[in-house]
């Protein structure tokens, strides 16, 4: 089993012990999006969008997943709701910097800096 498998099994159950955080639905959905099942994360994520509507990590990866899948409108609204809900304070403060949103994932941070060692997370103060 690879490591992003490992890591959606992880994922889910978190998301059975702790149904209430948004971080286990994130979590999952990133895993998914990293198998290439975007489909999956974005519709598992969708149903997060209206019980955590200030998590603007969530609208982001929504707009992550339309770009993925080529919808390109769906891209640009969740994307206008993650910025207005300040998402550069919760993953990164360069996510909207890319010229050409149509560059094949490189949108997507690595890793969201959320769940990587505090040491290794992006500074709040750029951009």
């Amino acid at each position: 089993m690879g490591k992003w498998e490992a890591a959606l099994n992880l994922a889910r159950m978190f998301t059975k012990v702790a149904p209430d955080r948004p971080t286990g639905w994130l979590c999952l959905s990133y895993s998914l999006f990293k198998l290439k099942r975007p489909l999956e994360a974005f519709l598992h994520l969708l149903h997060q969008a209206k019980a955590f509507p200030q998590v603007s990590a969530i609208s982001y990866f929504l707009g992550c997943c339309c770009l993925e899948m080529g919808d390109r409108k769906g891209a640009e609204e969740w994307l206008a709701k993650a910025k207005a809900l300040d998402v550069k304070k919760e993953i990164g403060p360069r996510l909207f910097d890319y010229p050409d949103l149509d560059s094949n994932r490189e949108y997507v941070p690595s890793m969201p800096p959320s769940l990587t060692p505090s040491g290794e997370r992006w500074p709040i103060g750029l951009g």
